[in-house]
């Protein structure tokens, strides 16, 4: 019995002891989790600063986001697009639109496809295309002359109808001949 009541009297004892436990516990817990919430804090600043950072190509994240439109035709540009400044990339995009309307002219259905380059021209090839371009409107006036004089008056673009209908005349030339 006495070991019993010695127990009963130190239940407060017991008591005093286990609150201090629980009050450390709780003291261990609450600086965790203080900690926790200044580690969250600082990650959530960081993301804070980066939605708002225009270093990277000039727009902050948070314009690039609001202004897209994914449904839209896009260029996936991944790591590429720290080359490409907003507000210094009028040089690129007038090279662009050059290429995109050179690469029309490399169809091979265009009329230029069959251009001939002029990458190893010489100074007199240039000065003979010069004096060749000079005289295509003299050239022009006497075909358009000689022509008048055989079928009567011709015009430029009289000449360019008859120079499209080329194959066929040439082909039925060539029918007629075949004939007799």
């Amino acid at each position: 019995f006495e070991q019993i009541n010695r127990q009963i009297e130190q239940i407060d004892e017991y008591k005093r002891l286990n609150l201090s436990l629980d009050a450390i516990y709780l003291e261990r817990n609450f600086a965790d989790e203080c900690r926790r919430i200044e580690k969250l804090s600082d990650e959530l600043e960081t993301f804070r600063q980066a939605l708002f950072d225009d270093a990277a190509c000039g727009l902050p994240i948070k314009e690039l986001y609001l202004t897209s439109n994914p449904a839209e035709a896009h260029v996936p540009l991944k790591s590429a697009y720290k080359h490409f400044r907003f507000g210094e990339t009028d040089d690129f995009m007038r090279r662009l639109a050059a290429y995109a309307f050179h690469r029309r002219l490399d169809q091979p259905a265009h009329l230029w496809h069959r251009r001939v380059s002029f990458h190893d021209f010489s100074q007199a090839d240039q000065t003979r295309i010069a004096q060749t371009l000079t005289e295509i409107p003299e050239t022009a006036r006497s075909v358009c002359d000689q022509a008048a004089r055989v079928v009567g008056p011709l015009n430029v673009a009289d000449l360019e109808i008859v120079s499209a209908s080329e194959p066929a005349i040439r082909s039925q030339r060539g029918n007629q001949r075949q004939v007799a």
